[in-house]
């Protein structure tokens, strides 16, 4: 995913340089992130209100280019901040956390225990965000939102999609803290 992450950011970098440099300096990248969040949740309400989850889906895949945009933006004009970037893991999660909870309304033979599992895991990555041990939550909400795309064009069990999410959050968080843990360790060491 990483591969993936870094080409397209490249391409989308390379393709928004020019319409960068024309947006008014007030614009700021934590802006595009709070727009980004409302546009996606009326998007999420508009998915349940119309009780279709497909749709739900794409209308949550066209928000992404609000968090392609805040990140560009931040990268293009040098002005990354602690507070962006967990402004922008918190998005990222929330709407998350919002998506699982959509499909567990929608789509009734979703198990609530795999939807807590998820949703628990998720705060558990933002919180490696906070505490500097996880750099980027990368590729989270797309991969969701694809992994649910697939599974309802090829009629898979929604449970099967969300267990697999379960069991790739929970090797990441562990890997994660884990690393970091090992990483404090020696530098407490002098390793």
């Amino acid at each position: 995913m990483k591969l993936f992450d870094t080409t397209f950011n490249r391409w989308t970098a390379h393709l928004l340089h020019k319409f960068l440099t024309v947006i008014p300096i007030g614009i700021t990248p934590n802006s595009v992130s709070a727009v980004g969040a409302v546009v996606s949740i009326c998007a999420l309400i508009i998915g349940i209100v119309q009780n279709n989850l497909v749709l739900l889906c794409w209308l949550s895949l066209i928000c992404l280019i609000f968090d392609i945009f805040d990140g560009q933006l931040a990268r293009f004009r040098h002005a990354q901040t602690q507070f962006g970037k967990i402004l922008d893991a918190g998005v990222d999660i929330m709407i998350s956390i919002l998506i699982v909870i959509s499909v567990f309304v929608l789509e009734k033979n979703v198990s609530l225990f795999i939807v807590s599992l998820l949703i628990s895991l998720y705060l558990l990555r933002f919180v490696a965000v906070v505490k500097n041990c996880e750099k980027e939550i990368g590729g989270l909400r797309v991969s969701l939102i694809v992994g649910l795309l697939m599974a309802l064009y090829l009629n898979i069990p929604l449970d099967i999609v969300l267990t697999i999410f379960v069991v790739w959050n929970t090797i990441s968080v562990v890997w994660t803290l884990g690393y970091h843990v090992t990483s404090a360790n020696k530098n407490s060491a002098g390793i």
